[in-house]
Order: structure tokens, then C-alpha cells, then sequence
């Protein structure tokens, strides 16, 4: 692993007002859109509950979701917003948009009352914008961690 990034001091490679506005609004954004997420497998989860599914199976569903959801905000938390890491946001990345793609399967959204349609459409332009958030803090998080967060400066390698 790069010493640099364990090491990463702020005061060497300060960040702009417009690159901390950056990685705060997409921080809160992350925070915002897992929320959403948790919120809507909660309702889903509601209708085969009313049609008699187990309770424990509901609420250990709810639980794992809530867990999941804090512990994978806790570890972008630390490894693109905290220190300034790329390995996790790359594999969040690309782990979000396979199962953004799986979740947006056709045979999956068929058995859903009229009211799934306005969440999908929701959710696909929460996705866009993390995803285009979470793109440019990779792109600055990678520019700290080389050493070149000020454009003109020699790379620390």
C-alpha cells in the first residue's frame, strides 16, 4: 500500500474551498443515497410482508440492510472521504453498477405495484449522480495520493 496515503497530511496538500465542497457534497450525498436505498428495500419489503411473509425474516432483512448500510458508509468513510484512497471507491464503484444493473432486471420490476415505476426513475438519477460525485472524488483522491494535487506540481514519484 502507498505510505503516502497512510500518512497523508493535510497541511502538505491542502485542499481548495471548491475540492472540500466537493468531497463534503459527496460524502453527504453517499450518506443521503444509502439512506434512499434502505428506505425503499424497507417498503418493498412491506408488501410480501402484508401478504403473510415471516416477521423474523422481515426484520432480519431490515437489520442486515441497516448494518450493511452504515458499515459501507463507515468504510468509504474512511478510505475516499477520511484519507484519500481510490482501491475502495474503484471496487464500490464497480460493485454499485452490477448491482444497480441486477436490480434493474426486467423479470424483477414485473411483479411491483404502479408506485415502483417513480422510485425506479428516482433511483436511476440518484445512481448517475453518485456515480458522477463519486468519479470526481476518485479522480481527486487520486491526485493527493501521487502528489499532484495542485496541476504543474512534479509527481512525489
Amino acid at each position: 500500500m502507498n505510505n503516502q496515503i497512510l500518512n497523508y497530511d493535510k497541511n502538505k496538500y491542502p485542499l481548495t474551498q471548491e475540492q472540500k465542497k466537493l468531497k463534503n457534497n459527496w460524502f453527504a450525498f453517499t450518506i443521503f443515497r444509502q439512506a434512499w436505498i434502505f428506505m425503499t428495500l424497507s417498503l418493498v419489503s412491506i408488501i410480501p410482508l402484508q401478504a403473510g411473509q415471516n416477521k423474523m425474516e422481515f426484520y432480519s432483512s431490515f437489520i442486515n440492510s441497516l448494518v450493511g448500510s452504515i458499515i459501507y458508509i463507515f468504510i468509504l468513510y474512511i478510505c475516499a472521504y477520511k484519507k484519500p484512497g481510490t482501491r475502495f471507491l474503484t471496487i464500490a464503484l464497480i460493485g454499485t453498477a452490477m448491482q444497480f444493473a441486477k436490480s434493474f432486471d426486467s423479470s424483477t420490476l414485473l411483479h411491483f405495484d404502479w408506485w415502483v415505476t417513480p422510485m425506479a426513475i428516482l433511483d436511476i438519477v440518484l445512481f448517475i449522480w453518485w456515480y458522477v460525485l463519486s468519479f470526481k472524488v476518485k479522480k481527486l483522491n487520486s491526485k493527493i495520493a501521487t502528489g499532484r494535487l495542485i496541476d504543474g506540481l512534479p509527481s512525489l514519484h
